[in-house]
């Protein structure tokens, strides 16, 4: 019924028969579906139900910018879930579905997400957890991100009359990054 990003985890939404996917495509072409992400980003951000409003496109490759003259509506509100020494963990709610939308509006205003190299996000090393650890200079260092840190952690919406609320939980390495963070 919907998509997530190739490096997004989380809540991926499957209608049984056409009948559903046809309410379903309506509840989110009328925004009646409240999408709810969490997402890391490095620094210590204090947003508070802050509105990310800009229009993007999708350029070459399947990069997306910021595009105020041909690109499409699009909006995120985002606040701060938790603060970690260096890190934040973000509460990310899209408003519209556009092609790495949370991910390019999250690096607008300087909080690329950790992990997407695309939009500018570093790795978080173990190395800067553990003072004295050493790794083998021949291989790459660990990191403790597993990849962009984007999880889509809940749907809400009201079908038939009858509400639901899904929820997937962390995968173990984004609970184990947090672990390590707090």
């Amino acid at each position: 019924c919907h998509r997530l990003d190739k490096e997004t985890t989380g809540v991926l939404l499957f209608a049984k028969n056409p009948d559903v996917y046809r309410e379903m495509a309506i509840l989110f072409e009328h925004r009646e579906v409240v999408k709810h992400y969490l997402a890391l980003v490095p620094g210590r951000q204090d947003f508070q139900e802050q509105l990310i409003d800009l229009p993007i496109t999708v350029g070459a490759k399947g990069k997306v910018k910021i595009d105020f003259k041909g690109g499409k509506e699009s909006a995120t509100v985002v606040s701060t879930a938790e603060h970690f020494k260096d890190f934040t963990l973000v509460d990310c709610f899209p408003l519209t579905g556009r092609t790495h939308q949370i991910r390019i509006h999250l690096a607008s205003v300087g909080c690329p997400l950790v992990g997407d190299e695309l939009y500018g996000g570093k790795h978080i090393h173990l190395s800067e957890f553990k003072r004295k650890w050493k790794f083998n200079r021949k291989e790459e260092e660990p990191t403790i991100n597993d990849g962009v840190m984007l999880h889509a952690h809940g749907l809400q919406f009201t079908l038939y009359e009858k509400e639901y609320m899904i929820v997937a939980p962390l995968p173990k390495k984004f609970e184990a990054a947090l672990k390590i963070l707090r």
